[in-house]
């Protein structure tokens, strides 16, 4: 029966917010995709810019290329390119979970597994051990965080 006293209804219903669980590998594979392809990606777009940079302030090739080959961990571009590169991690850690879509960390920790070791071997060569050890804690974090993010969001909806 019609009740005269209930607001009245506009035809459009509100999409269902519970999704199926999804798939623990399409999770890891694509958090880690964000994870290392976008900063990778994003650490070749920032070393074009600084580069283009630095050759308009009149620096030689062979000093640019110095530069790139002995990077210094506390310099202006490391910093922002660490700072990218974490973001990316956390956004990496955001998409593990929306796929997987459950309550659990269980993604977010192979996927940490996975970003660390692939970030270990490529930069074992760039940096020290103990600089590596440190991205790869605060990467971890990021990760987490990430994850947290949307866990948190699937929590107050469910």
């Amino acid at each position: 029966m019609n009740n005269p006293f209930q607001p009245p209804r506009s035809g459009f219903e509100k999409p269902p917010r519970d999704r199926e669980p999804g798939s623990l590998l399409a999770a890891v594979l694509i958090g880690v995709a964000v994870d290392i392809g976008g900063t990778i990606m994003g650490g070749a777009v920032m070393g074009i810019v600084y580069g283009v940079m630095l050759a308009a302030q009149g620096f030689t090739e062979p000093q640019i290329q110095a530069i790139f080959e002995k990077p210094d961990p506390l310099s202006t571009f490391n910093i922002l390119a660490t700072a990218m590169g974490l973001s990316m991690s956390a956004l990496g850690g955001f998409f593990c979970a929306r796929t997987a879509n459950v309550n659990s960390y269980t993604a977010l920790g192979i996927m940490s597994a996975v970003s660390v070791t692939t970030g270990t071997f490529l930069g074992a060569g760039e940096y020290e051990w103990m600089t590596l050890l440190m991205l790869n804690l605060l990467g971890l974090v990021c990760i987490f965080v990430g994850g947290w993010w949307f866990i948190r969001k699937l929590e107050t909806e469910r």
